[in-house]
């Protein structure tokens, strides 16, 4: 009887036990409410994150629409003590999400992590720093650049140097002459440089501004300076560049011919060169892997102006992660953004990119990471795929260029100086309803006039003067 009795005892112990670690486990197990991309490589980069961590559990919500929407999103989420543990951001977008007081800052996790901007392009970590309060609001993801492509092909038919791309503004103004073509009703068949966003072109415009030694900004982003001389000049190039590929009608006529991938303008022959971004590598290797193409640099024009010196500028934009502001388990989702951008989840997300890319039967080129590491592993990886030199010299090159880069203006009129630079002047420019100075004047109005309000704002909920 005794020994049963120590048998039930015992039983009804381990039974207890069980149970009482089952709770413990449940209760140990968090959930991070993640507002992120979705999609297969996205899914699998999560899966390793949960396999190597456990006692976290991801619940995954995907983001959709624009900023203004995701705005409302966010801004009644955190108002109402329910936003996400974590937010995949625009990183140009940072300064505002801080200005609405939307974000946490990151700055007292940095030195209990180890974590250095040394680690990251420190572009990219630059651009999460809110310049009205210096603080750290996200962790840099993912980057990219901008340089010029052109078909070496085409080059050689109208009898320009295949090898070497013209360097002054003038050269390529003639260049873009020679390469335009029309048919017999004066209709363009052919734009021979582009150098507008929407028009063949990516983040062209915001780059050559740079390099012709303008500022968008003052450096703390309490000025808008869009009407800059140097800005004007750049704009008045782009409305001469427009004109001779036929005028922006023609142009935007033109662009209702053009396909995507295999059909896409570059590939076919109907834009001869391009401003464009590091992600054209991966696409001319899936959709046009023998094409004839070069890349160079975009060059300041104004050192080479003054000194004779090739030094490279480029453009790069990209996402972060994100802690949003009342987030219920912040150290958690601390941990995850420090490993997602980090070399764990950089190389999680190569591993996962790659194999999708093979299950495609698909060649595969890397995108930059803002992970200084992380970067020497992908050309170790491209080093391994099926794609031709001139790819892997290209996307050398793209990752070389980090180290010139610039990013836009970090204010919470970001957004604003985005829609009123390109969505107004520059399209009443190239249509010539306005010089380029009346424009960007304008423009400059425009956006002073919000961003003082937004000045006004945030020095009376802080306390604090920035004017």
């Amino acid at each position: 009887m005794k020994s049963y009795m120590r048998i039930l005892i015992l039983g009804v112990l381990f039974v207890f036990s069980l149970v009482s670690f089952s709770i413990v486990s449940s209760a140990a197990k968090k959930t991070l409410e993640v507002w992120a991309p979705g999609g297969k490589i996205w899914e699998d980069t999560y899966q390793e994150f949960q396999r190597t961590h456990p006692d976290i559990e991801l619940k995954f919500v995907p983001l959709t629409g624009g900023f203004d929407e995701r705005k409302q999103k966010l801004l009644s989420a955190v108002a109402g003590g329910v936003p996400p543990d974590v937010m995949w951001v625009d990183r140009f977008e940072v300064s505002q999400w801080a200005a609405f007081d939307a974000l946490t800052p990151l700055n007292k996790y940095i030195p209990k992590y180890k974590l250095s901007p040394s680690q990251y392009i420190r572009q990219t970590w630059d651009e999460a720093i809110f310049p009205w309060d210096n603080q750290l609001y996200a962790l840099p993801w993912q980057t990219d650049n901008r340089i010029i492509f052109w078909n070496k092909d085409i080059f050689k038919e109208v009898g320009v140097n295949p090898d070497k791309f013209p360097i002054t503004w003038e050269e390529q103004l003639e260049v873009n002459k020679k390469l335009t073509k029309f048919d017999d009703k004066g209709n363009v068949t052919r734009i021979g440089f582009a150098v507008v966003e929407g028009l063949g072109a990516n983040g062209s415009e915001w780059v050559l501004g740079w390099a012709n030694g303008g500022e968008y900004m003052t450096a703390r982003s309490t000025k808008v300076t869009l009407n800059h001389p140097k800005l004007v000049e750049t704009l008045d190039w782009l409305v001469k560049m427009t004109d001779v590929s036929g005028g922006v009608e023609k142009a935007a006529a033109f662009k209702g011919t053009w396909g995507i991938e295999v059909q896409a303008p570059f590939f076919v022959g109907k834009i001869a060169a391009m401003i464009n971004g590091n992600w054209t590598f991966e696409n001319i290797a899936r959709y046009a892997p023998n094409l004839n193409f070069g890349v160079s640099p975009i060059y300041r024009r104004d050192v080479y102006l003054k000194e004779k010196k090739l030094v490279p500028i480029t453009f790069s934009g990209g996402h972060a992660f994100a802690i949003p502001k009342g987030a219920k388990n912040p150290e958690d989702a601390f941990e995850f953004i420090r490993w997602i951008t980090g070399i764990n989840g950089t190389r999680a997300y190569r591993n996962a990119s790659i194999a999708f890319s093979k299950s495609m039967n698909r060649p595969w080129a890397p995108i930059i990471f803002a992970y200084q590491a992380a970067n020497k592993e992908s050309l170790e990886a491209l080093a391994e795929q099926p794609v031709t030199q001139a790819i892997k010299d290209g996307v050398k090159l793209s990752f070389d260029l980090m180290a010139y880069t610039r990013f836009r203006d970090r204010s919470p009129a970001a957004l604003l100086m985005q829609r009123e630079f390109l969505g107004h002047a520059r399209d009443e420019a190239l249509y010539h309803k306005k010089t380029p100075k009346q424009a960007l004047d304008d423009a400059t109005r425009t956006i002073q006039a919000e961003l003082d309000r937004l000045l006004d704002e945030w020095e009376k909920r802080t306390g604090k003067k920035l004017r």
